[in-house]
């Protein structure tokens, strides 16, 4: 009987349920549907209101734009309690974001364009600001207005990382969003999530944001070796903005961190013949750990004829993953893999602000990424070890 390892990717079902839910917010008036009633006709036109993109280079009504794009707004987000682009993916057609076991590898492919190993193939842009390293995709959500995806290469207006697609995150801004929200969330396997927000204005043109998260679960896969969850996460973070809206000058700053503890990973040898899994059974101690910071400065100028948009960013992200290679009761192999990036980005956009015969756009897009990395092999088994450093500056 020959056998290999891999993650168990059947679908984790949690059954939550919503212990308290307060909610103090403004939404957007919606138009209601209008039926047909012609009871002759055998089919019925629906009337639906239009749905605009907000993403920066291709805004517009969705019906009239030449990509292929999907858009969820935030009412739709947690009706279905999304909040990570894993659970988003599930809900979206062509997006993929498997479970490899933690969130330090977490492609993303769009009509099967992806890359686990190198450089992403979809970019993701929260806010207009960038996350060029995939170990930082997969992130919680607290405060998302919409999420759009849209498909093809969009590498003429987006630039680096976008051969399969973009993945477009705005979050509510306090300029026209205001109020309180608390939300409290429980289930099974120990499933806690908790999110507090504030949305204010300090006057007519100033305005802020304060968002906390929190979420846990007990993992759902037990190891044999030691009786506990494999997959165990705690994560953590915070976000804020401060916004200026004032006579064509629209200026957003926003600072956000994350901190993640996972326990992993839940992997099993599986009988090539039958398919079917044994048992999480390996001694190592295995995990993956996430320090993560993005922000951002965002200033947009509206005149007659034209509009001009600057995005200065910065991220920071710091990862420790220890993991068992040999997922097995043995004493055989450990890595300890370590990460620290610090990544700069700068645009510049031009583009025309009234329609006419014809519509154009210019901008200018420069960015330094450096990514250290050690990787350490132990060999136990004989007492061995290597030690590996990676540097990978690009700009």
């Amino acid at each position: 009987m020959s056998a290999t390892y891999y993650l168990s990717l059947r679908m984790k079902l949690v059954a939550l349920a919503s212990v308290c839910l307060l909610s103090m917010q403004t939404f957007a008036k919606t138009v209601p549907a209008v039926e047909n009633t012609d009871n002759d006709s055998i089919y019925k036109n629906i009337l639906i209101s239009d749905i605009y993109i907000s993403s920066g280079k291709v805004s517009g009504k969705l019906s009239e734009l030449p990509v292929s794009i999907t858009s969820l707004s935030s009412s739709e987000l947690k009706m279905r309690n999304v909040t990570n682009i894993k659970d988003f993916s599930l809900m979206v057609p062509n997006l993929f974001m498997p479970d490899y076991g933690t969130k330090l590898t977490s492609p993303v492919y769009i009509r099967g364009i992806g890359s686990r190993i190198n450089s992403p193939s979809v970019g993701l842009y929260v806010d207009g600001i960038p996350y060029f390293e995939k170990s930082t995709f997969d992130f919680d959500f607290a405060d998302v207005a919409s999420i759009e995806v849209l498909r093809g290469p969009q590498g003429t207006l987006f630039g680096r990382n976008t051969m399969g697609g973009i993945i477009n995150v705005t979050t509510h801004s306090p300029a026209n969003y205001e109020g309180t929200h608390l939300n409290l969330t429980a289930g099974t396997y120990g499933q806690v999530q908790t999110t507090l927000s504030h949305y204010g204005k300090i006057n007519e043109k100033w305005g802020y944001s304060l968002t906390g998260n929190y979420i846990h679960n007990n993992g759902y896969f037990e190891n044999k070796f030691d009786n506990k969850k494999a997959d165990k996460l705690n994560s953590g973070g915070g976000r804020a903005r401060l916004t200026y809206k004032h006579k064509g000058v629209d200026l957003n700053i926003v600072s956000g961190y994350e901190y993640s503890d996972q326990s992993g990973y839940p992997y099993m040898k599986v009988d090539t013949t039958t398919h079917k899994p044994t048992e999480v059974n390996y001694n190592g101690d295995s995990f993956f750990r996430r320090e993560m910071s993005s922000n951002g400065v965002v200033l947009g100028i509206t005149r007659d004829r034209y509009i001009f948009t600057s995005r200065t960013a910065y991220q920071y992200y710091k990862g420790h993953q220890g993991i068992d290679q040999d997922f097995s009761p043995a004493s055989l192999y450990y890595i300890n893999q370590k990460e620290t990036q610090h990544m700069v980005s700068q645009e510049l956009e031009f583009k025309n602000a009234k329609e006419g015969k014809f519509l154009w756009i210019a901008g200018l897009f420069g960015f330094y990424q450096g990514l250290d990395k050690q990787v350490k092999m132990d060999y136990l088994a004989s007492g061995k070890a290597t030690d590996k450093y990676y540097d990978n500056p690009s700009y």
